[in-house]
């Protein structure tokens, strides 16, 4: 074999190791991986395990690949198939995800003296999209009001508005105080 014919196939073999989407801790397909700063791809779970068993303190985190130490921790992400989810996140002390560089929270303000402009704290990802913990509890609340398809009374109360009681029969889309009477 020539040299140059070798050094095509080294040049090959790399490239196809850079586009794989295999978790370089467990050696399988990366469902929800994260990049980190020197650009080695985990599966996110692996890397947090990882990191909470070798590490002692939390205001760093290093790649198990090249050992590459960086500033702060890696952010929270939360998965469907997850087996942490929220236990993790309540369980885990959440001061260890308070600080990292990788995403900022992208919630806008509506009103007030900063509307029109995006919160900026550190960032997590959740399934809603990016944002810091407080703004999260925000927007999982406004979802989880328009996800349960409550169906809200239909009756015209006194004052002209809508009643807002939880429908009870669906039939009448009455509530209970409305479908006795």
């Amino acid at each position: 074999m020539k040299l140059s014919d070798a050094l095509e196939l080294l040049d090959s073999d790399e490239d196809d190791s850079t586009h794989r989407k295999e978790c370089l801790i467990t050696r399988q397909e990366i469902k929800h991986g994260i990049v980190m700063k020197c650009n080695h791809t985990f599966e996110y779970e692996a890397l947090l395990k990882q990191l909470l068993s070798s590490q002692h303190r939390y205001d760093y985190h290093k790649c198990p690949y090249c050992r590459k130490v960086f500033s702060n921790f890696i952010p929270y992400f939360q998965t469907n198939e997850t087996e942490m989810g929220k236990e993790l996140l309540d369980k885990i002390n959440k001061n260890i995800f308070k600080k990292n560089d990788y995403f900022t929270c992208s919630y806008c303000f509506i009103s007030g003296k900063n509307k029109n402009k995006c919160c900026g704290k550190v960032g997590h990802n959740f399934k809603e999209g990016r944002y810091c913990f407080t703004h999260y509890k925000q927007v999982s609340k406004k979802h989880e009001g328009n996800s349960d398809n409550k169906l809200q009374c239909c009756k015209i109360l006194k004052n002209g508005n809508q009643c807002k009681l939880k429908c009870y029969d669906v039939k009448t889309g009455l509530c209970k105080r409305h479908g006795e009477k």
